[in-house]
């Protein structure tokens, strides 16, 4: 097989490396490893992108690993790869931390990437390189930089193939999984916040890591992106075109180790499946995979779609997120709850790792439960049954009353809130808080848009104005960051100006195509100490215009629009 043309083919399917990426491939020593970093090497010019390469010794297999190490600084030298390694006691470590090996050698292994992330980024802006400020490689990494973002300039490239994927499907299936566990290993992923292991980090610090000795910044700590270019391909189909190279591997002893469970699948069930049921049992469990993933992103852009109506976002004082779920959820397919209750619990614990069916079914069940009932959660979340709906928060502000403050700058700042008293049998009061402190406003705080008029918002004047729709309005509208115009029907009288949530997304087509408000901030190269400061017209954690930036594109006028709404956004400076 043309294993390069068929990789560079799956790479522009899903869009992995754009030209003046930085690519780190992650590389053992294995043949599954050392066939990718020969294809990238093959495509690097091809596709206008740097390479370089991570190893990490684990001081598992003591001579092999020593062993291993050698080889991969041979080939990457051998064909001038910028190489970083990594030695870490992973056994003492994870007895330390009270962790199994091998989530602790994959913890370890993404604070290496981290690290590498960073010196890989000097290492090309660097005037060593010979490249001119003009090249449009370095220009690339430079606009990334600069911007204060590496998750779109930068991608971690794993060796991961069809047989893994089959493997972590199968895996997945069998312990108990829902469709985004059954989809396995996606093609493009991402690697969220680091792990905050100060041991691991001071040993990153006392090592060389690059070859020639240099020694850069601290690690990088934001989310990062992770390719799987060989995710197509079968582990036999690798090793065949590594011999057709004549190039050698190592090969990894625990890898053969049944007492690990992947082994066992790897070792048995995978040569079972292929010589008595299919031989192409890999691909079909891969297309399978692969049939799970659209399937779950369209459940999950679907269920979105329906938050906005169904699920309120607050903030308690100390900044962390309320979630009130209304009792309509309930009458969504059930599928489509499921999604609605995990994207809930993901936003108040700011989490996905233990959260799974159990959980969904405490809510589920809690729902049809009387008022005041209550369940606690995983990370500290409580929910508690109210008259109308179902209230999560976590930590200390599960003690609270629970209102959601909503305010107004320069007035008398709003709250509404829903208490419940059993003891006195009162099912439900709305109450008005009253407070007028400072022009301050806390940053949590939301403004909500009740019709017409002014309303303020962390130092921001929102002038809003309704009009009657007439054929023709949307090819007169003017091109203005700051004044946009709305079907006001499709957003609806729930909505808000506030800051930033974990969970926000934002339509970007007019079909409904939906977006993380992250991703959209990186593409914007937004720099990320800034995007919790711009103000946001939300419903739930729907993003209906990001002020200064695009609106949401299901919500544009068209010639069908009925209700208009206008809104004026107008910076105020201090005097």
């Amino acid at each position: 097989m043309d294993l390069i043309r068929e990789a560079d083919a799956y790479i522009r399917r899903f869009h992995m490396i754009d030209e003046g990426d930085v690519v780190i491939a992650g590389v053992s020593g294995g043949a599954d490893s050392v066939c990718l970093l020969l294809v990238l090497n093959a495509l690097r010019e091809k596709r206008s992108f740097h390479l370089a390469a991570v190893h990490v010794n684990h001081n598992i297999r003591g001579a092999d690993a020593d062993a291993d190490e050698e080889y991969v600084r041979t080939i990457c030298r051998e064909r001038k790869i910028p190489l970083y390694v990594y030695s870490f006691p992973v056994t003492e470590i994870a007895r330390r931390e009270k962790r199994g090996l091998e989530e602790t050698g994959r913890l370890l292994r993404q604070q290496a990437f981290r690290d590498a992330v960073g010196k890989a980024e000097r290492l090309f802006l660097s005037e060593e390189t010979g490249e001119r400020a003009d090249n449009p490689k370095r220009r690339r990494v430079t606009e990334v930089r600069g911007r204060g973002g590496a998750a779109e300039g930068v991608k971690i490239a794993l060796a991961h193939h069809a047989n893994d994927l089959a493997e972590t499907a199968l895996f997945q299936a069998v312990r108990g999984s829902s469709l985004a566990g059954l989809a396995g290993i996606r093609p493009v992923s991402r690697i969220d916040a680091a792990w905050d292991d100060a041991h691991a980090k001071e040993l990153i610090h006392q090592q060389t890591s690059l070859e020639d000795g240099t020694a850069w910044e601290d690690a990088r700590t934001e989310e990062l992106m992770v390719i799987h270019p060989l995710l197509f391909v079968r582990r036999r189909e690798i090793e065949a075109w590594l011999r057709e190279q004549n190039i050698c591997w190592r090969t990894d002893a625990t890898n053969l180790d049944e007492g690990y469970s992947r082994n066992c699948l790897r070792q048995r069930v995978i040569p079972y499946l292929e010589e008595h049921l299919n031989p192409e049992a890999v691909r079909h469990i891969r297309e399978l995979a692969e049939d799970a993933a659209e399937a779950d992103e369209y459940l999950h852009a679907e269920a979105r779609k329906r938050e906005s109506e169904l699920v309120e976002v607050g903030s308690n004082g100390d900044g962390g997120v309320i979630v009130f779920l209304k009792d309509a959820v309930m009458q969504e397919a059930e599928i489509i709850q499921r999604y609605i209750l995990m994207d809930a619990l993901e936003m108040v614990s700011g989490r996905k790792k233990d959260l799974g069916r159990e959980q969904l079914r405490q809510l589920r069940e809690l729902f049809g439960m009387s008022a005041g009932k209550g369940v606690d959660l995983p990370y500290g979340v409580r929910a508690v049954r109210r008259y109308d709906g179902i209230r999560l928060v976590r930590g200390d502000a599960a003690l609270s009353c629970g209102s959601r403050d909503l305010s107004r700058g320069g007035t008398d700042l709003c709250s509404e809130s829903r208490d419940l008293s059993r003891r006195d049998a009162e099912l439900c009061t709305e109450r008005k808080d009253l407070s007028c402190r400072s022009s301050d406003l806390a940053q949590s705080a939301a403004v909500p848009v009740t019709g017409e008029g002014t309303f303020f918002f962390r130092g921001w004047r929102f002038t809003c104005r309704q009009m009657r729709g007439y054929p023709g309005a949307e090819k007169k509208i003017p091109l203005n960051r700051y004044t946009k115009y709305f079907d006001y029907d499709k957003i609806g009288t729930n909505i808000v100006f506030r800051t930033r949530l974990a969970g926000d997304w934002i339509a970007v087509t007019d079909t409904g195509q939906t977006k993380k408000l992250k991703d959209y901030f990186i593409n914007e190269k937004i720099p990320r100490d800034e995007r919790g400061e711009i103000p946001l017209l939300a419903s739930g954690q729907r993003i209906f215009w990001v002020v200064g930036g695009r609106i949401s594109g299901d919500c544009r006028i068209t010639d069908k629009t009925k209700n208009i709404l206008e809104i004026t956004a107008e910076e105020m400076k201090c005097q």
